[in-house]
């Protein structure tokens, strides 16, 4: 069993970059956060982040490596929103070796905060892009089922082309179905919400208070204690001058639990359709659904300032609430504790999305490449994805997760994504007497690719990195530069142990958090090229020429990427 450390790296294609002649087990403990860094560790460690948040999800392949058998695996963020860039310390662990230590990530974009003077424009494109991905997966998801759909478990399978249809040619005349929207246009809630604020259930509190004798119809063993206590022989007498007792009286109360998740819920939608109004005001047209949206804000608002919750706070409730009578068997309230539930799981898919953001964009990237292949080469086989209906870490995808094999000039091709190779599928592959398609299979994982194209008949393949870059443009053009030294450095590893696998190009699919414009660009030689394109991350679905622009130039860049006659 392997006693060797996780190393660190700030890049996918870190560990062939690395100086190899430095020992393994010496990795760095600061790395920069503004791209997508790595972990790679071997197989029999059992390493895995604190803080709960388990095992990391796979980036790039299980793959042998100088004898010994490493995975890549992704390193989480923080959903904690902040207006400034920061240094993240994240906790890792060994369940094998009993090891934990802490790993610094700097320059980290953080998460857009609630107003626009906490947030800085970097992070609201972030935010941008990120809805786009989780609302797209989740339509996937959680859209009806259509002819040739199946729901199997945790699971929805659908076609190729409705998966085109979400990630390629989204509505151009709506904004995406998400939450927000989907309990704006819902009558019976606001009808409940209404409902409620005016004539919320109530309870009667028990209170001892001086009360007037005349006015004094109960009191408690406590009243009667003190009234003992009083000097005189009469009720009259014992009420003094001012002719007051101490009694109980009954006041009524809106402080109920069911009220409590009311008002939380108001103030959850008057801040999410707030927040889509900020966010949106660029892209959303005169529609439908904006309109509920911002009539939506402006109800909440008004239900939420009603007399009758003033005294009602909404701060303190332990989440998620447990339903008592009135929100199981109240029809108003039921109504309002079915939204406060979903609001819940919005919320924690968020925190989720954002904490594992580089995984989230991973997976688009998967989606959008597969969806573009479809419509430059023909399938040699049908097939359908599948989709988790709850994220896992960042994950929407099972495997299989990409169509395929395709017929190109270069003869078949497979598109494999990094899910489609675990540990236990690679110690069957690697079995037995070496073939050149075993070379390939056990050693792609070097790359700390997403996806890799392969072309068995000549042994070739192009890596496909998801970069989720939030840094500069220099810093972007040089990472692309390091990208195809590391592709050298594979080639002369194959070499060496007489290995037949060619990786004349790459493709790095990246992010930008401040160009609005597509900057397609070539580096490295003639042997090892390596295509890069970021993609603007405030993604504009409904405007047309914007988004066509977006695709097209995705296809460009693959179709760069592709050309093997060099």
């Amino acid at each position: 069993m392997s006693e060797e450390g996780p190393l660190f790296f700030s890049e996918p294609w870190g560990f062939l970059i690395a100086d190899q002649t430095k020992p393994l087990s010496e990795p760095p403990t600061v790395i920069s956060g503004a791209g997508t860094p790595r972990v790679v560790v071997s197989v029999d460690y059992g390493f895995e982040w604190g803080s709960g948040m388990g095992a990391a999800p796979p980036s790039g392949f299980v793959f042998r490596w100088r004898n010994k058998v490493f995975m890549g695996g992704h390193v989480p963020l923080s959903h904690k929103p902040s207006p400034e860039r920061e240094t993240l310390r994240v906790l890792w662990k060994s369940r094998v070796h009993g090891r934990e230590a802490l790993l610094e990530q700097t320059d980290v974009l953080m998460r857009a905060a609630d107003s626009d003077d906490q947030s800085s424009a970097d992070a609201e494109r972030q935010a941008v892009l990120i809805d786009w991905l989780v609302h797209t997966f989740q339509e996937l998801g959680h859209d009806s089922l259509q002819a040739g759909d199946a729901k199997i478990g945790g699971m929805v399978r659908r076609s190729w082309d409705h998966a085109a249809r979400l990630w390629m040619r989204p509505d151009t005349n709506e904004p995406r179905m998400e939450l927000i929207i989907k309990l704006a246009q819902d009558t019976a809630l606001l009808q409940a919400l209404e409902s409620i604020s005016a004539n919320p259930r109530r309870i009667l509190l028990r209170k001892r208070e001086q009360t007037p004798i005349s006015r004094v119809k109960e009191m408690d063993a406590a009243c009667i204690r003190n009234y003992a206590r009083l000097p005189g022989a009469s009720a009259i007498q014992k009420a003094g001058s001012r002719q007051v007792l101490l009694a109980i009286q009954r006041e009524a109360s809106f402080s109920t639990l069911e009220n409590r998740v009311t008002c939380w819920t108001l103030e959850a939608l008057r801040h999410r359709a707030e927040r889509w109004k900020r966010v949106q005001a660029r892209h959303a047209r005169e529609s439908a659904r904006a309109k509920s949206v911002r009539s939506l804000a402006k109800h909440s608002a008004k239900f939420r300032l009603n007399p009758n919750f003033e005294a009602v706070q909404s701060g303190g409730l332990s989440h998620p609430i447990e339903a008592n009578y009135p929100l199981m068997m109240e029809s108003r309230y039921r109504r309002v504790y079915r939204a406060y539930r979903e609001l819940l799981r919005y919320q924690r898919i968020k925190d989720e999305a954002w904490t594992w953001r580089r995984v989230l964009w991973s997976q688009g990237v998967s989606q959008m490449v597969s969806c573009a292949l479809r419509e430059i080469f023909k399938e040699g086989f049908g097939s359908s994805p599948y989709y988790r209906t709850e994220s896992d870490r960042g994950r929407w995808l099972t495997p299989p997760c990409t169509p395929g094999p395709f017929k190109t000039p270069a003869g078949d091709a497979y598109l494999i994504d990094v899910h489609d190779l675990n540990a236990s599928q690679f110690a069957l592959i690697t079995r037995g007497p070496r073939t050149r398609d075993q070379s390939v299979l056990e050693s792609i994982g070097a790359f700390g690719a997403d996806l890799v194209f392969w072309w068995p008949e000549s042994g070739t393949v192009m890596p496909i990195w998801a970069l989720l870059w939030t840094g500069t443009d220099t810093g972007w053009r040089s990472s692309l530069d390091r990208a195809a030294d590391a592709m050298r450095r594979f080639s002369t590893e194959m070499r060496d142990h007489n290995l037949e696998v060619r990786v004349p190009r790459g493709l790095v699919l990246g992010t930008s958090p401040s160009r609005d414009d597509f900057d397609l660009q070539a580096r490295g030689d003639t042997a090892h090229q390596v295509v890069g394109i970021p993609f603007p991350m405030e993604v504009d679905t409904q405007n047309e020429a914007n988004f066509k622009a977006m695709i097209d130039n995705l296809k460009a860049a693959l179709q760069l990427a592709m050309d093997l006659r060099r």
